[in-house]
């Protein structure tokens, strides 16, 4: 199935410049062809914006799909609150134009599911990589709801269970921060050895990791 949308402010990112008049061709979800005087194809469905204006999918590379901003205080919900709360934001996101996301620490690895429903097409939701259980020290950053873990044979062990769940990067709390109560934002929290361990499993597997 082929949709043609027309007369749109097209936003040329590369060349800076904003093209009048451009169409969009897309087929089957590709973009196959964008230029200002296109044909559309006998079938296509033909949509025109009316000159609003076009641009790329964004990258938003730092969500946390499960969670609203607050107060650091610990909630208690289940996870099919969580899970709902999460729907929630990956609808906000689609409709504020952003495409791919990625998600920087979810409990109970609601994260990965919400990835496999958003690849089986069951729910409307941007394109993502997940981190799973953010790995941070008993009582640091995080541990609310991420994998607590002390001693480079306890990192190592966290970040091989957030991969086996299906993890496509691994993030680990090197600092203290600002949403969770009691802990000092720029403590340093997980030592150099164990940052090493989980960053050694990650890598192992040809996984990324990133920090707090």
């Amino acid at each position: 199935m082929a949709t043609l949308f027309k007369n749109a402010n097209l936003v040329d990112v590369l060349n800076e410049t904003v093209i009048s008049n451009a169409s969009v061709l897309v087929e089957n979800g590709i973009i196959k062809e964008i230029g200002t005087d296109l044909a559309a194809p006998a079938d296509a469905n033909v949509i025109d914006l009316g000159g609003k204006t076009m641009l790329p999918g964004l990258f938003n590379c730092h969500v946390h799909m499960c969670s609203d901003a607050g107060t650091g205080v610990r909630e208690k919900l289940s996870d099919a609150s969580i899970t709902v709360r999460a729907l929630k934001n990956l609808k906000t996101l689609i409709n504020s134009g952003v495409t791919y996301i990625r998600d920087a620490g979810a409990p109970n690895y609601i994260d990965v599911d919400l990835h496999n429903a958003q690849l089986k097409g069951d729910i409307l939701a941007p394109e993502m990589q997940t981190a799973c259980r953010c790995i941070c020290m008993t009582g640091g950053h995080g541990h609310a709801e991420g994998r607590e873990a002390d001693g480079e044979a306890d990192c190592r062990k966290a970040a091989r269970e957030n991969l086996k769940a299906g993890a496509n990067w691994i993030k680990v709390m090197a600092t203290g921060g600002v949403m969770t109560k009691g802990v000092e934002p720029g403590s340093p929290q997980l030592t150099e050895a164990e940052l090493r361990a989980a960053i050694e499993e990650a890598h192992k597997c040809g996984a990324k990791t990133f920090t707090h």
